[in-house]
């Protein structure tokens, strides 16, 4: 989640994806967490004046890759400022709750 994005101002329709990913210690690798049992996903975006808003994720495929998405609508008019912004996946079920790291995206304006 720590790749940097560059996206332009006032779009829409981009769709926003994070893998969920941990650290195996026995492979020495990173790998895909199954997240597919949890109904609660939703993906905080933090604008660089620090107002917030949640997006309601869904799964990328079934869960079982690790990745959700969100899509901007036009209505949601998420991105509306220049700088960077960033991000967090939430997700719950009826025993787990966990946060990701922060990921971030930047966003310029067009010419």
């Amino acid at each position: 989640m720590s790749n940097v994005e560059i996206v332009f101002n006032e779009t829409y329709g981009y769709a926003l994806r994070v893998t969920i990913e941990e650290y195996d210690t026995d492979t020495d690798a990173w790998g895909a967490i199954d997240i597919s049992s949890f109904t609660t996903k939703v993906i905080k975006i933090v604008r660089p004046d620090d107002t917030s808003v949640n997006e309601t994720a869904t799964f990328y495929t079934d869960g079982t890759d690790g990745i959700l998405t969100t899509t901007f609508s036009e209505a949601d008019a998420i991105i509306n400022q220049v700088g960077t912004y960033r991000y967090q996946a939430i997700l719950s079920n009826a025993t787990q709750y966990f946060k990701t790291t922060i990921g971030k995206f930047n966003v310029d304006d067009p010419l």
